[in-house]
């Protein structure tokens, strides 16, 4: 299983264990190793918000933010133009922060869901382990905004913490 699939069936499996707790969703970490690969192993935090899941995943040392909607309008003419013209965006804001304008590739997932990811510095992903109140995400596409949510930070600093601690666990020593 790659490791963008892995992520979307550990996302799935999150949205419905945490479609039965309250509005706010707490985040989970998940660590999906190989059974064949020792670097193949993949490291999540994930949500789940108003349109679908947010969350950080790390695997090699390369994180990465990945905001998938379970229903988005977007066909694959439009992911691969959007694509090829670099104009997809994925927007983050932390608390009242500074707001991240980051380069995104989209891609449609099984079922029809969308996936949305960008490339994410260890400072950055730090952002997200210390919210108190909540991370706000977007799809920008030329400069409009789409599926906008802001996200529950409930959990944030341990699962976040987790991921951030698994993945460069070597490289600190």
């Amino acid at each position: 299983m790659n490791s963008n699939r892995a992520f979307i069936v550990s996302l799935a499996a999150t949205s419905l264990l945490l479609s039965s707790l309250p509005s706010t969703a707490a985040w989970l970490y998940e660590s999906n190793e190989s059974a064949f690969e020792e670097s193949d192993t993949v490291h999540m935090a994930v949500t789940v918000g108003m349109y679908g899941g947010f969350g950080v995943r790390c695997q090699d040392e390369e994180m990465k933010a990945v905001y998938i909607l379970a229903d988005a309008n977007f066909d694959r003419d439009t992911i691969e133009r959007s694509n090829r013209m670099k104009a997809m965006k994925l927007k983050l804001r932390v608390d009242k922060d500074e707001i991240l304008t980051l380069d995104a590739l989209g891609s449609l997932g099984d079922g029809g869901s969308f996936v949305l990811t960008s490339n994410v510095t260890r400072l950055q992903v730090e952002q997200f382990r210390q919210a108190k109140k909540n991370i706000a995400v977007a799809v920008a596409i030329l400069g409009r905004n789409y599926y906008e949510d802001k996200l529950s930070v409930t959990g944030s600093t341990s699962a976040v913490g987790s991921v951030i601690k698994h993945c460069f666990a070597e490289s600190d020593n």
